[in-house]
């Protein structure tokens, strides 16, 4: 059988420094294989807008520190009790954790002590696009994209052009759960089902937003 990769590890590599045309977003940060709750896409790219401003993350975010932002700029504004009950933690915890958001300057503390996230933040406009490549099993590579589709605005399939799915029956499976496929080989890459934006709006998705600009991680991305 002709095959274009000998290693799905090779697609996936080819695929991290392809420019794929499908974020309007010219700053860009891209990563293989992150882990993001019980799924680990092969590529992820996190799109933000030209020119945006400083966000001033503490130097070391857990996930809590991420979950409270969250919640906070989901709230627009929200007392510290309203964040325990909701994240189900104890009141001592959560003062914890607000005040190193506070003190980094990615939330502010109103004139009427509820908190509201810096503007930076509450203005960002990002995208999130999630692939799975696969050597040849689209089947497989489809299941498992359902799921990015919880955190990201644009899921892909990329296949070697060898094995790449012809049929139309399979290729109507891809328009109707809205998941972008494409053709890959080192030298070109054709779209088969171009992927349509879909906004959502999730904690996992806002996990991979900080984890491209926060100190503690953004290192792990590459910047385009």
């Amino acid at each position: 059988f002709s095959m274009n990769y000998k290693l799905e590890k090779d697609l996936q590599m080819d695929l991290a420094i392809r420019d794929l045309g499908i974020l309007v977003s010219s700053t860009q940060y891209i990563r293989r294989e992150v882990a993001i709750g019980e799924c680990i896409p092969d590529v992820v790219i996190v799109g933000f807008p030209d020119n945006f401003g400083i966000i001033n993350y503490p130097k070391k975010i857990s996930n809590r520190h991420i979950y409270i932002l969250w919640l906070i700029k989901k709230s627009k504004q929200i007392s510290s009790y309203e964040i325990a009950n909701k994240s189900f933690q104890r009141i001592d915890k959560v003062n914890r954790i607000i005040k190193d958001l506070v003190d980094s300057g990615a939330v502010i503390k109103t004139e009427n002590g509820d908190f509201r996230v810096q503007d930076t933040i509450a203005s960002l406009q990002t995208e999130v696009v999630a692939i799975e490549a696969k050597l040849s099993k689209w089947n497989q590579a489809l299941e498992q994209a359902k799921r990015y589709q919880e955190f990201a605005d644009k899921v892909i399939v990329a296949i070697d052009a060898d094995k790449t799915p012809k049929r139309k029956s399979v290729i109507e499976k891809f328009i109707e759960q809205n998941i972008g496929l494409c053709a890959i080989s080192p030298n070109s890459l054709d779209w088969i089902v171009y992927p349509r934006y879909a906004f959502v709006e999730s904690f996992e998705k806002e996990c991979l937003v900080t984890s491209a600009l926060s100190p503690s991680t953004h290192t792990l991305w590459e910047r385009r």
